[in-house]
């Protein structure tokens, strides 16, 4: 390692064309930095998540997410946690959350939210670790925040 004077290619990401995008990478520092990328590489391709268990060298595939969309997906490793979060904007005023589950590589729904969407909003999150449980907040384009402490079953306007 050279302090990042010199670059490697990592395996297993496709390249992509001028708009390919990594859109949220996350690095799990409690689980032996594991690397987590939601990646799409074209405009029309699908995003798809991909993780690396040996410090981004290599990367697998973990989960077509389904969609396109550059403003339809969030991740976010709450603080004080090692768990990873991903919010997907599902309608004007709908969206679902969904956890990372690590153990078995895939994505697995944790609550769909109905009545809850960013609307205009590119879809956004941010969480913390609050003793034994996570709190989450999010906005829309209203500028109204809103929070959960229940894994997204109920959000609570709090500005």
């Amino acid at each position: 390692d050279d302090f990042g004077l010199t670059w490697t290619k990592a395996n297993g990401i496709p390249e992509g064309d001028s708009w390919a995008k990594n859109q949220f990478t996350t690095v799990m520092s409690e689980l032996n930095h594991e690397i987590y990328v939601l990646s799409k590489k074209s405009y029309w391709e699908d995003y798809f998540l991909y993780q690396s268990k040996d410090f981004g060298e290599n990367y697998q595939l973990v989960q077509n997410m389904g969609s396109s969309t550059t403003d339809k997906f969030a991740m976010c490793k709450p603080h004080h946690s090692n768990e990873l979060f991903i919010i997907e904007r599902t309608g004007f005023s709908a969206s679902k959350l969904s956890k990372v589950d690590i153990q078995n590589e895939n994505v697995v729904l944790v609550s769909d939210i109905p009545f809850f969407g960013f609307k205009d909003e590119r879809a956004n999150l941010a969480a913390t670790m609050i003793d034994d449980y996570i709190k989450f907040v999010v906005y829309n384009d209203d500028r109204e925040v809103f929070e959960s402490i229940d894994l997204g079953e109920n959000w609570e306007q709090i500005g």
